[in-house]
């Protein structure tokens, strides 16, 4: 799930705080949070896109 926000993060559709593990060489899967604070306007044209 953090990969699918870390995703869209960086295509712009949301804003999120994405809180690292405390070993920064860790991968994804040991990312425990992420916060979207804001589905962002490109992010609602898709939405709208994808679903009508």
């Amino acid at each position: 799930m953090i990969q699918a926000i870390a995703t869209l993060k960086a295509l712009g559709c949301v804003e999120a705080d994405i809180t690292p593990p405390l070993d920064l060489r860790s991968s994804f899967r040991n990312y425990e949070s992420a916060v979207v604070v804001k589905i962002t306007s490109e992010g609602i044209t898709e939405l709208a896109l994808a679903y009508g």
